[in-house]
């Protein structure tokens, strides 16, 4: 036997090899080190605007204060409402659906202050569920042929935070109806056609919109010529720019040809609601079989991956013999839990109604849509392969929506991974309800929430019916106070260690009572003037621990924010 051994050998390729291989890592390893400390280096982070907290303590009270258990619970509020903080910081709301289809929403802005409200917050807290939102945008204006920009610069910073498609709907809705007329005379002289275009496409860009959804109703056209020929020339436009084209129709609606108008637009959106409008008798909104019908009559025409089906998320309130108004699906169940009505579903409509008789002695009937109506309809949708779904509009929806929207609904997919009812069965409601007068407001009734039961058809897995065996109550709050020529005088976000002491100097030296609205982190650190705002007699309110925007937190974080400052309060003052 040899004594050499199996890989021993008297060349030196090997270890020149293996130099050169170490030698090749370490000089990599080191430029890798370089270019990530150059990096981070190069990173600027902006600082946050914040609020001036260095104040000095210096009352032996102090001491005593932090000592006590009443401040150890304040404390560990404050750690949890930090944490929450912390963890809104970091983390950003994900698209992480499994289904296919598009999911849009009608953006609502310019109805009143109270439905922008409704819209712009049920878009910050539901963005992510939604690939597209159609703006109320751009209107014509009469005799004209330019557009009045209408955006709301407030939902668009949203969608465009969150990456989302803008789209600017253009619509002829002008007083209280659709000014066909001056729709008629931009489609029938190019030079009017072309001005119009030309300022559509300015504004659009000028907002950033990734598109248009064009709104065109009650068209007082002879034949669809004009309106194909109008749609053809904008579509080419946009479609040059890298811009979506939409075109809203109605069912029912000989206004509109659908086989031409498919080859000018990216998706044609069924508005497949109002088969009851406030100014008919009362009726479904938006029955099973005659969605399914419209539906049906529309695919045999054109692609189903070119629609989009609106779903209704609203209701109806019609007085007897009298023109109706509209509901949110919150407004209708408040209604009917005041009322104690009874919330009956229809097995065949798929919607939901129910009578009350008000203070005057006068009937109403209310019709309206929730979770099972846009369960059912949905599930027909991904059945049928359709490019998606939209909702009229946003902020008036059953919020139960949202926890089925972003999967797919058809039979393949439900068969695999069957919805769990339970995530619907219980019914939360938002708004608040106001009675009586004035400036001071005094909670009567907190929210309850409500209870559905389903019923539920394997064979053609759909909501077979439902009983709203409870109906859920939101906030009452008692206004009083009313007084003439009165007036009271308030200090928002203190205390400040400068401009408190002055204040406090001078409603003492005039004998006028104020009132302090205090943010927690503030008073944490300004104890001795919060314990002299109560002992001089003067009111003390809560006005959260960070002060932040509270429309666009959770209430998780709400009631953090409300806790902790409400503790710090309590412990200082005793009260």
């Amino acid at each position: 036997m040899s004594g050499k051994q199996i890989f021993q050998t008297s060349s030196k390729k090997r270890w020149y090899a293996f130099s050169w291989m170490s030698s090749a890592l370490v000089i990599g390893l080191i430029i890798g080190v370089i270019c990530v400390v150059y990096t981070l280096g190069k990173i600027q982070i902006p600082p946050f605007p914040t609020i001036n907290t260095n104040t000095a303590l210096t009352e032996k009270s102090t001491a005593r204060l932090k000592k006590s258990k009443q401040f150890k619970e304040f404390t560990i509020v404050k750690s949890e409402l930090e944490k929450i903080k912390r963890d809104r910081e970091l983390k950003h709301l994900k698209h992480i659906g499994t289904k296919d289809r598009i999911n849009m929403g009608f953006y609502v802005s310019l109805w009143s202050n109270e439905v922008r409200e409704q819209s712009l917050s049920d878009l910050r807290r539901n963005i992510g569920h939604l690939d597209m939102v159609a703006m109320e945008s751009f209107f014509t204006v009469p005799n004209q042929d330019t557009v009045v920009d209408k955006a709301d610069t407030a939902a668009l910073k949203v969608i465009h935070q969150y990456k989302r498609k803008a789209i600017a709907q253009i619509s002829n809705f002008s007083g209280n109806d659709f000014d066909g007329q001056t729709v008629k005379a931009i489609l029938l002289n190019p030079d009017k056609q072309q001005r119009f275009i030309d300022d559509i496409l300015l504004k659009v860009k000028r907002n950033g919109f990734a598109g248009i959804n064009i709104d065109f109703e009650n068209l007082q056209l002879d034949d669809h010529q004009p309106l194909n020929d109008f749609m053809a020339h904008i579509y080419t436009v946009f479609h040059t720019e890298g811009l979506l084209v939409t075109q809203d129709i109605s069912p029912e609606n000989d206004d509109y040809d659908p086989i031409s108008l498919q080859k000018y637009n990216d998706y044609i959106i069924l508005m497949a609601y109002d088969q009851h409008s406030i100014e008919s008798n009362a009726g479904a909104i938006s029955h099973q079989a005659w969605v399914e019908k419209n539906l049906d009559e529309l695919c045999n025409k054109i692609d189903a991956d070119k629609v989009i089906l609106a779903l209704a998320c609203y209701g109806y309130d019609w007085p007897k013999d009298r023109v109706g108004k509209t509901l949110t699906y919150d407004n209708a169940v408040i209604l009917a839990h005041n009322y104690n009505a009874k919330i009956t579903f229809d097995p065949q409509s798929s919607n939901l109604n129910f009578s009350y008789t008000d203070g005057a002695g006068m009937r109403h009937d209310v019709y309206f849509t929730d979770a099972a109506t846009y369960f059912n309809l949905i599930r027909k949708a991904d059945d049928w392969g359709l490019a998606g779904i939209a909702l009229w509009r946003l902020g008036s929806e059953d919020a139960r929506l949202w926890s089925f929207i972003s999967r797919s609904l058809n039979q393949e997919n439900l068969k695999k991974e069957p919805f769990d009812f339970r995530k619907i069965s219980q019914i939360n409601v938002g708004g608040i309800q106001y009675i009586g007068d004035g400036e001071i407001l005094d909670l009567v009734n907190s929210p309850a929430p409500g209870e559905v039961k389903f019923t539920y058809d394997p064979s053609t897995l759909m909501i077979q019916d439902q009983v709203y065996v409870k109906t859920p109550s939101n906030y009452v709050i008692k206004r009083f106070g009313e007084r003439d020529k009165t007036v009271v005088l308030t200090f928002d976000d203190g205390p400040d260690p400068t401009y408190t002491p002055q204040v406090l100097d001078i409603l003492k030296k005039e004998r006028v009572p104020g009132a302090f609205f205090l943010v927690g982190v503030m008073a944490e650190k300004n104890m001795d003037l919060v314990r002299r705002e109560y002992q001089e007699g003067h009111e003390i309110g809560n006005h959260t621990f960070f002060h932040p925007d509270m429309s666009t937190i959770g209430p998780n974080r709400v009631k953090f924010e409300l806790n902790a400052t409400r503790k710090i309060i309590e412990c200082i003052t005793g009260h």
